[in-house]
């Protein structure tokens, strides 16, 4: 199959007749998952240049093989590296990380290209819970496009405890804690919230200058696509 006939074939993920994969959600369907979503992406390329003090390597199988093998998180400027074997999904680094941490997030924001429900879930339990104050999701806007429902549920969960959540011209996959202790910390990774059974990879940095990076563009975001 041809990309112009992939084009016209139907979308699994809808049950709406007769229109392509690529065609958009008609408009009225999902009114409220609009004004969360705009074609946009960053205002200029951005640049960060950091000495790595200490770095760490670390290859395992499973998530916890990979905290044994850690045994605490990264120190002042510390980098740890990571690959996976596809055994974890994008999220449980979350989890892991606060219970590492063994203290709540004041702030924890994600940026991915796509989700499913039981991530989000899993996101607003911590909430629930107050291990996590205040949450900031960031999606593809062509996941958007293919999963509008999910994004509906996503917001109206996150927005009712305080969150946020944005679909943009992103395909960047980040994990952002602002921890009550003033630690920060900043996992950049190959994997979506959603993703497992491949190879993957992904850093942990103890990094005030990482973390405030990388939430400069992500705020940048949110501002010129709420005006």
């Amino acid at each position: 199959m041809n990309w112009e006939e992939l084009a016209k074939a139907p979308n699994p993920l809808r049950t709406t007749p007769g229109r392509g994969i690529f065609d958009p959600v008609p408009r009225g369907i999902f009114e409220k998952t609009i004004a969360n979503t705009a074609d946009v992406t960053v205002a200029k390329p951005r640049r960060l240049a950091t000495v790595a003090s200490r770095r760490g390597f670390v290859s395992t199988a499973d998530l916890a093989a990979a905290m044994d093998h850690i045994g605490s998180l990264p120190g002042p400027e510390e980098t740890l590296h990571f690959i996976t074997a596809g055994t974890y999904k994008g999220w449980d680094v979350v989890p892991a990380v606060l219970k590492l941490a063994g203290q709540t997030c004041q702030e924890l924001i994600v940026t991915t290209y796509a989700f499913n429900i039981p991530q989000i879930t899993a996101m607003v339990e911590l909430m629930d819970a107050g291990q996590v104050k205040t949450a900031t999701l960031v999606c593809a806007l062509l996941f958007q496009k293919i999963r509008p429902a999910v994004i509906l549920q996503a917001t109206e969960e996150l927005e009712a405890r305080g969150g946020r959540l944005i679909a943009v011209r992103n395909h960047t996959k980040l994990y952002l804690f602002r921890l009550a202790d003033g630690r920060h910390f900043a996992a950049e990774s190959s994997s979506n919230l959603r993703s497992r059974g491949a190879i993957e990879q992904w850093t942990l940095t103890h990094s005030r200058e990482l973390y405030d990076f990388h939430k400069g563009w992500i705020e940048d975001l949110f501002g010129r696509t709420h005006r």
